[in-house]
């Protein structure tokens, strides 16, 4: 056969074939195709909150409201899944916070709680039983009133004890002059220091410490640090430290107790 010829032929069967196709008056045949892509997440806005009930919205993109509507949502502890619908073709996940550790609320207090709430979407596939796609949206999670509530009360409890502190210093401030006063009229101005070594120093008042408050005095063997507890003296003299006692009119008594000292072991000192 001429291929002209085998042309002709190959249209005459189509036409022949059209001819027996069933006639539906007013409608057109055609063929659907399902939308290309998978479902992928677009957007979510709403925060959850520790303690709290919340609503989430999804964004997401080509994917079918029935599908959407068979989906599968599940949250991850502490927040739990609710319900979940589709409106205006986003999907509202209602998400409960639970406390960090359900019930405890003294617990819940000092602990913040999780910081974002995750969400597994499973999105059936048409057409097929057991297929489906899976997207994992997030928000953002807010603390629970319990442990607002409880680090505002701890900032206000911090508050007032910095302003009893701030109180207490200033009163310290005010009187510290007069408590310097008594201390130098305490240890005096001039010492007469006799070791029982047989050798003897004079230790001068050379002003009060702004840092320790103790009395200031000037010796042959340097700087010497004095103060009246009430009952005895402590001195420092460098590294070396020692102890005294008042025996009345004006005699003091004491000994080295230990470290590095130009005289060690004891002695008697005249105070003026």
């Amino acid at each position: 056969m001429k291929p002209r010829a085998a042309v002709i032929v190959f249209f005459a069967l189509a036409q022949l074939a059209l001819a027996q196709l069933p006639s539906v008056p007013g409608k057109r045949i055609e063929t659907k195709r399902a939308a290309a892509g998978t479902p992928s997440l677009v957007g979510v806005s709403g925060t959850c909150k520790n303690g709290d009930v919340r609503e989430i919205v999804v964004k997401v993109a080509n994917v079918d409201s029935s599908a959407l509507n068979n989906a599968k949502v599940q949250g991850h502890p502490p927040f739990t899944v609710v319900s979940s619908k589709v409106v205006n073709g986003d999907l509202h996940i209602t998400v409960r916070g639970e406390n960090p550790t359900g019930a405890a609320a003294q617990y819940a207090a000092q602990v913040p709680g999780a910081e974002r709430c995750d969400f597994d979407v499973k999105i059936p596939v048409p057409g097929q039983q057991n297929g489906y796609n899976e997207i994992y949206p997030s928000a953002k999670a807010e603390q629970s009133d319990a442990y607002l509530a409880a680090q505002k009360k701890q900032q206000e409890q911090n508050a007032k004890t910095q302003a009893q502190i701030a109180a207490a210093q200033a009163q310290m401030q005010r009187a510290q002059p007069a408590m310097d006063a008594h201390q130098h009229a305490s240890v005096g101005d001039k010492w007469t220091v006799h070791w029982a070594s047989g050798q003897t120093e004079t230790w001068s008042f050379a002003g009060m410490d702004n840092m320790t408050h103790m009395a200031n005095f000037k010796g042959p063997g340097g700087d010497v640090k004095i103060m009246f507890a009430g009952m005895f003296y402590t001195i420092m003299q460098g590294q070396c430290a020692m102890m005294a006692q008042p025996d009345g009119q004006g005699k003091v008594s004491g000994k080295t107790m230990g470290g590095k000292c130009t005289n060690n072991g004891a002695f008697t000192a005249s105070v003026e």
